[in-house]
């Protein structure tokens, strides 16, 4: 029974992309700093890492912009909240940003991980409301080169325990009164929730559990085509 198993993975993993095994790298790392069981709850990933050493290159790239978020216990960690990126090398990070709390890789993907002293400087007041609409948190970043345009926001919905996230991209390539479209998946947890965006550029997820932002990701393939 385990033989078989053991073939049967062997043959997911063998389909794997490299941009699917990419996708969950940044799950796989958390997993591993927390000193959870990757191979075993990622056991596809594990198996495709063990023979493929671009993906292991790019997990351990992965691990060192994860491990800026944690202290050696495990715990978010109280230093400025932007990852520092300066260190990285260059087939991975595209160009070095260190005031941004996001980077786009080789593979033309946006990615943003949240965590607590993120959202602590993104928080535009000291007190959380808890009515329906009220803002609690909000980052917006515009850039002057080729890069898109982000902003996040999270609102309180009428359950204090749930948010609406709203995520906009504003791609510089694309048509400027036209943004629709753009596949956005939101790592909450083990799952993956996704939304296009509007002609606005914007992706809405309502309902997402408040005690869960700490850990929201963002990995957005780029489409710079106008």
């Amino acid at each position: 029974m385990s033989q078989n198993s053991a073939r049967r993975r062997q043959s997911t993993t063998a389909r794997l992309s490299h941009n699917e095994v990419g996708d969950l790298l940044h799950a796989y790392a958390h997993e591993t700093l927390i000193g959870g069981s990757p191979e075993t709850r990622y056991p596809a990933v594990a198996a495709h890492l063990a023979h493929c050493k671009h993906c292991r290159a790019d997990l351990e790239e992965v691990l060192e912009v994860t491990r800026s978020a944690f202290d050696p216990a495990g715990a978010p960690a109280i230093a400025s909240p932007p990852p520092d990126l300066s260190q990285l090398p260059r087939p991975w990070q595209k160009q070095t940003v260190a005031d941004r709390p996001w980077f786009i890789d080789r593979f033309e993907r946006l990615w943003l991980e949240f965590s607590q002293p993120l959202l602590q400087a993104w928080q535009p007041s000291p007190l959380l409301g808890t009515v329906r609409g009220t803002l609690l948190f909000a980052y917006r970043q515009e850039t002057a080169s080729n890069d898109p345009n982000l902003r996040v926001e999270v609102y309180a919905e009428e359950d204090p325990a749930t948010t609406l996230v709203s995520i906009t991209v504003d791609l510089p390539g694309r048509n400027a009164l036209d943004q629709s479209g753009l596949p956005v998946p939101v790592h909450v947890g083990n799952t993956i929730r996704q939304a296009e965006t509007d002609k606005s550029g914007t992706a809405r997820f309502p309902h997402i559990p408040r005690d869960a932002l700490v850990s929201l990701r963002l990995a957005i393939t780029l489409d710079r085509s106008a």
